[in-house]
């Protein structure tokens, strides 16, 4: 599968890192390009993009961006007609004791709003993204036993 992942902090790293070891053929961009290029170069086959035609190409598009910035990205990634788009973001405040959106709607939907024409689906808020980086546990692993 082709995945864009939007963003190089912790969860767009960890993204990064365990979608390239499991195969796919991963993009990445930020703001930033040149941690959009640092990033890429620590994983073979990972390519680092400009935002402007960044979802060109790929089946999947990963948010990884803080909910403040996620409509901004999306909009400077190119065409997301028909596309997937993974939400992780969580709109709270900068203390994190409340949220930045009150209680009336949520942050896909407010996302899902500004991309009509993507499929949005929210996954993985609630994951850290130290759990997400050292993967899986298998049944065979020296951690299952």
């Amino acid at each position: 599968m082709k995945v864009l992942v939007i963003g190089t902090g912790n969860m767009g790293s960890a993204f990064v890192k365990q979608l390239s070891t499991a195969g796919h053929e991963v993009s990445v961009t930020a703001r930033d390009t040149s941690k959009a290029a640092t990033l890429a170069a620590q994983y073979p086959g990972v390519k680092a993009v400009t935002s402007a035609s960044a979802a060109e190409g790929n089946d999947l598009v990963i948010l990884a961006t803080g909910y403040a910035d996620a409509v901004t990205a999306l909009q400077s990634v190119g065409n997301l007609q028909g596309k997937v788009v993974v939400d992780i973001t969580n709109p709270l405040t900068a203390d994190y004791m409340g949220l930045t959106l009150g209680h009336n709607t949520s942050a896909s939907e407010e996302i899902a709003k500004a991309i009509p024409e993507a499929y949005v689906v929210k996954a993985f808020n609630t994951l850290f993204a130290q759990v997400l980086a050292q993967g899986a546990t298998l049944a065979d692993d020296s951690k299952a036993t």
